[in-house]
């Protein structure tokens, strides 16, 4: 993981933490965009965790 991606995740964490888990309105919009932002940040790292140990098996 590069230096720059840290940051940023660490910069959307705090900003999800910030924002309201439920309710309505756009802050609670925007955290749960933020929220599927990071989601989807730990989906693609794990798929290439799983890609990069079957490519040692081989």
């Amino acid at each position: 993981m590069s230096m720059t991606t840290a940051i940023d995740r660490a910069e959307l964490q705090r900003v999800a933490n910030l924002l309201p888990k439920s309710g309505a309105g756009w802050k609670f919009d925007f955290g749960n965009m933020v929220r599927r932002v990071l989601w989807d940040l730990d989906a693609a790292e794990e798929e290439a965790r799983h890609h990069n140990e079957r490519a040692k098996v081989k």
